[in-house]
């Protein structure tokens, strides 16, 4: 299982460069970056809600179907003892991957005026 900035890092770090190329506005950009990343962390969301942990578990989080959330499932098993350094490493690049596409929309879009 990895912890909760690698799954929204990963999330956030490819919603964020494939909506930078398509011109899509920095605000409903932001946004939908910010629900890719919630997207991404709702396998876990027993986790929150302890009560629907029997049922919702077994059948979203311990299953395939944790893949459809940017692939929650593949990363859980890649990291199973939750090291934090992968989450740094991860919100590190997604910091990284966001300040420069930013920098990027920025200066395309100076350079068109």
């Amino acid at each position: 299982m990895s912890l909760i900035g690698v799954h929204a890092g990963f999330a956030g770090s490819v919603t964020e460069i494939l909506l930078a190329r398509t011109g899509v506005r920095r605000p409903v950009r932001w946004g939908l970056v910010f629900l890719s990343a919630v997207w991404a962390m709702l396998p876990d969301l027993h986790h929150v809600l302890p009560s629907i942990r029997p049922w919702y578990k077994p059948v979203v989080h311990d299953t395939a179907v944790a893949n459809v959330f940017w692939f929650h499932g593949v990363f859980d098993r890649l990291d199973p003892r939750d090291r934090p350094v992968y989450s740094r490493g991860m919100m590190s690049a997604f910091f990284l991957v966001f300040s420069v596409t930013e920098a990027w929309t920025f200066l395309r879009a100076r350079r068109r005026r």
